[in-house]
């Protein structure tokens, strides 16, 4: 089922492109900053969101999902296995408009509510619906909430309301996005996602798709490889391994893509490769976030999306 939502290629056999571009304000000198590591006492902490419920009563309307669950337990079950320290998983009316918005940007916003809220984890995880915004309102993503409270934004968006990593209690560093148009090419062109990280924060590494991604169990099951295997390196390499495909037709092909923010593009690229959930500080935490660059496969061409350059 589209989520709006394969073959794998192998390395080497299908293109893997980037791009960079600096941050609005960003200062021209690049400086490497090193020298913090991740403390033994840190705890390791995950929070997932999954959203199948959307066509009930208090619920956001649209198509109901059937896969969501699985996806985000892919994710939860790896963590798990790799003894980390605390996962929150909350599903359907649990995941509300306030746990992925900043207090600073809506009164309602409680992005760093632990344990409820996706911004007190190191690593954080939706699957839900999603689209994107490309227009003269403005260049944004956005994801579907699972209980419509109308004191709050059924659609939260990547502008607006979403600013993670950006105080003391906002500890997130990766994002999973297992929804659709949630790391767009036309909006990382236009800097859309700059606003959902801070320059002396911690989030680094957005992961999503161009364009539609998919509601089936193959793909929660790609989603589980990806989680297993991600833990020492591949943090995004293996995301576009994994969730590429290609199926019979024209103009449906699964587009991943990743976002990853840094102060060197050389730090972006070894994110990408090397990074992993247990070893997430290829870009340090200490490191001025003023660019990014966008990893894609060339030529993919999805439902909703232009064909990647």
């Amino acid at each position: 089922m589209d989520r709006c939502r394969p073959f794998r290629p192998r390395r080497g056999l299908v293109p893997r492109h980037t791009a960079s571009r600096f941050a609005p304000a960003a200062i021209a000198t690049l400086m490497l900053v090193f020298g913090w590591t991740e403390g033994a006492v840190a705890a390791k902490e995950g929070a997932a969101f999954g959203v199948n419920n959307f066509s009930g009563s208090g619920e956001c309307g649209s198509a109901d999902l059937r896969w969501s669950d699985e996806f985000i337990d892919g994710l939860l079950d790896a963590l798990d296995d790799h003894g980390w320290d605390s996962t929150e998983r909350w599903m359907n009316s649990a995941v509300d408009g306030r746990d992925w918005t900043d207090s600073s940007l809506e009164v309602w916003g409680a992005d760093e509510n632990d344990p409820y809220a996706v911004d007190h984890a190191d690593v954080g995880m939706i699957s839900s619906h999603g689209a994107h915004v490309h227009s003269s309102a403005g260049y944004y993503s956005y994801f579907v909430m699972g209980d419509d409270n109308t004191s709050e934004d059924c659609r939260p968006n990547s502008t607006d309301q979403m600013l993670f990593g950006n105080t003391s209690a906002g500890d997130l560093e990766v994002l999973i996005l297992a929804a659709c148009q949630t790391a767009h090419h036309d909006v990382w062109t236009d800097g859309g996602y700059f606003h959902v990280r801070e320059r002396d924060g911690s989030l680094s590494t957005w992961l999503g798709f161009h364009g539609d991604s998919y509601d089936s169990r193959s793909d929660a099951n790609r989603m589980e490889d990806y989680a297993q295997t991600s833990f020492y390196n591949g943090l995004g390499d293996n995301w576009i391994d994994e969730m590429y495909r290609n199926p019979i037709g024209w103009n449906n092909t699964q587009c991943p893509t990743a976002v990853v923010f840094c102060e060197d593009g050389r730090d972006c690229d070894r994110q990408f490769d090397y990074g992993g959930f247990d070893d997430r500080f290829k870009v340090a935490l200490s490191d001025v976030k003023r660019i990014s660059t966008y990893y894609y496969i060339s030529g993919c061409n999805p439902s909703n999306g232009g064909t990647l350059p």
